[in-house]
């Protein structure tokens, strides 16, 4: 999810424009706003994001049942977590627009459902089912696991702060996991979190506090 934030009018023009399906997910890049919709077309929405009309309707062969969407600006990519296929899909093309566009995907082995990156631009992707928060890099090698407390039930979205800590939102309840190692995977420990009601996803300011985005 984007954490880009709107006044009165541009909220106001955003919903009017966003009117049809439900919304899975969105992301901001370049000054473009990325609409992943509930539905079965193999689609991602482009919005302008100064006047927020259509763009165009990127087609993504091969996507299934889609839950996120995430944009890298370091690498110049477009993550898709699907639930169905258990996979995430990598586009590139989306970022500048073009007609052509080249797709990859790899394996979660999990049902995949949040996505996010990391401060070196990996690739988060929380799985719900499974109770496990998965890093990738950009060509999808795995580079860890994190398997969550039995406590954390049906983590939705999970985010990393600039001082390493993973922050997991999860049923109506969001909880902390800081590393104490400088990797984020090496060793966890619990400290108490912050309860927040009805929310499933989570995005970043710039100044590094945590923003509850809503259902």
């Amino acid at each position: 999810m984007c954490s880009a934030c709107f006044n009165a009018a541009q909220r106001a023009t955003v919903e009017t424009r966003l009117e049809g399906q439900a919304v899975r997910g969105v992301a901001l890049l370049d000054n473009h706003l990325y609409v992943l919709r509930e539905k079965s077309s193999e689609q991602i929405e482009l919005y302008d994001v100064e006047s927020f009309h259509l763009l165009r309707s990127l087609t993504v062969p091969g996507l299934g049942m889609t839950v996120d969407v995430v944009a890298c600006g370091h690498n110049r990519y477009v993550y898709v977590s699907d639930t169905s296929l258990k996979c995430v899909h990598r586009a590139w093309g989306l970022v500048c627009t073009r007609a052509c566009i080249e797709i990859t995907r790899w394996s979660v082995k999990n049902r995949p459902a949040g996505l996010s990156l990391t401060i070196k631009h990996n690739l988060l992707v929380t799985c719900r089912y499974a109770g496990k928060v998965k890093e990738f890099t950009a060509d999808g090698q795995l580079l860890g696991v994190v398997a969550l407390s039995y406590q954390v039930r049906s983590p939705w979205h999970s985010v990393q702060l600039s001082s390493g800590a993973l922050v997991v939102c999860h049923g109506f309840l969001l909880r902390v996991q800081r590393a104490i190692t400088p990797s984020l995977f090496d060793r966890f420990r619990r400290q108490s979190g912050q309860v927040v009601r009805g929310t499933k996803r989570l995005g970043q300011s710039r100044n590094g506090h945590t923003l509850s985005l809503g259902c």
